[in-house]
């Protein structure tokens, strides 16, 4: 019988005080996509779990975020959103993705830099006629990646094509097969209104409410959390796996708050042969908030939710990639550099834990910490 192996999955640790969150924040804005989800484009999720606290959950429950949702043309998106898109700088207030109805593997993302990023099978790629990538991995060597800029006046390096006459031809000719194209997108103004939503099958605007669930008498993390130790000088320092035990132990503890599971409940008396699970080693009993918010999402609204988390005592905010998108992250070193490609496939893995904790065994750091873990699937480039 051939067993199947889980896919490799890389994590990558950060930590920093909360009196300097800019780092934090970064990598925040370099999120373009954030999602988890049962529709087939990019829907999303966000999850926040803390201790109750009256006033920072009326806080959460007060935010609130839309996304749109419609069924067009590439060219017919590109050309709707090309005219907000500065020339020169590639500024974009949309964030999309497109997915084709007639084959799930070809799908397209747009980002707040302007590019177009399209995934498409050797098939499609063949017939679309605009130069791009193949992707590097065997795995995946029908998928190839093309690049299109909308902003006019911005050079563009290799395999980047600017959004001209050529290009626009390929793509409605592209669209003529595939006709319309299931389109997810947000806007980064606040008073953008579609000017097609109250047309007949036209725009869709999807609210994101947040839903909350409350658990009693659970165990709670108390322990705050330490910086990263220094690089090991000897095989008998063990300090960095000390260190990365007590991370894992709170992400276990987190994924079971968001799944409300009953081994955090303190009256849980589960055999051991059932459950070996043991709850963080310093905690204490006390009530806890679940909070989530399920659609498309923009970087500001998470850093919003943030702002709001981080005077907790303990706070935990995780978030799920799109899954389907073909660019998941941004460089931020090179602000007019195109996303890092992946592979887009259902199962891919990108998601973000944020841990907030105010509290410090550091007398010089009054404000506290916050660590970030960072998981993504094999087949993306973003780490090499």
């Amino acid at each position: 019988m051939k067993v199947q192996t889980l896919e490799r999955r890389r994590t990558l640790l950060t930590d920093g005080s909360l009196e300097s969150p800019l780092k934090l924040k970064n990598v925040i804005s370099s999120r373009p996509f954030t999602q988890q989800g049962h529709e087939r484009c990019a829907v999303s999720q966000l999850e926040v779990v803390l201790p109750s606290d009256e006033g920072v959950d009326a806080q959460l429950l007060g935010l609130s975020s839309k996304y749109f949702r419609c069924q067009k043309t590439l060219s017919e998106f590109l050309e709707f959103a090309k005219p907000f898109v500065d020339p020169c700088t590639g500024d974009c207030p949309f964030t999309a993705i497109g997915q084709s109805s007639h084959n799930p593997n070809d799908v397209w993302c747009l980002d707040q830099r302007g590019f177009v990023t399209i995934a498409a099978e050797k098939q499609t790629y063949q017939r679309l006629g605009l130069v791009g990538v193949r992707l590097p991995w065997k795995a995946c060597e029908d998928t190839y990646i093309i690049r299109i800029s909308l902003a006019s006046n911005r050079e563009t390096g290799t395999h980047i094509h600017p959004y001209n006459q050529k290009e626009k031809s390929r793509i409605e000719n592209w669209d003529h097969e595939f006709k319309s194209w299931n389109i997810v997108y947000i806007c980064s103004s606040s008073d953008f209104q579609p000017s097609d939503q109250n047309a007949n099958g036209a725009t869709e605007v999807i609210r994101v409410l947040p839903s909350s669930r409350n658990s009693c008498d659970v165990h709670i993390p108390t322990a705050p959390l330490k910086a990263r130790p220094p690089p090991a000088r000897s095989s008998d320092d063990h300090a960095i796996t000390d260190w990365e035990d007590d991370v894992s132990a709170l992400l276990e503890w987190g994924g079971l708050a968001c799944l409300g599971s009953q081994r955090l409940r303190a009256s849980d008396r589960v055999d051991s042969y059932v459950s070996l699970y043991e709850p963080p080693c310093t905690s204490q009993v006390g009530n806890l908030t679940h909070i989530k918010w399920s659609g498309l999402l923009a970087a500001e609204f998470i850093q919003r939710v943030l702002e709001v988390v981080s005077n907790s005592r303990f706070a935990m905010v995780i978030g799920h990639g799109t899954p389907n998108s073909p660019v998941s992250f941004l460089p931020t070193s090179s602000p007019a550099a195109p996303g890092y490609h992946r592979a887009p496939r259902p199962e891919s893995e990108d998601t973000m834990v944020v841990i907030i904790n105010s509290s410090t065994t550091d007398t010089n750091e009054r404000g506290g910490r916050w660590l970030l873990a960072e998981t993504i699937g094999e087949w993306d480039a973003r780490w090499g």
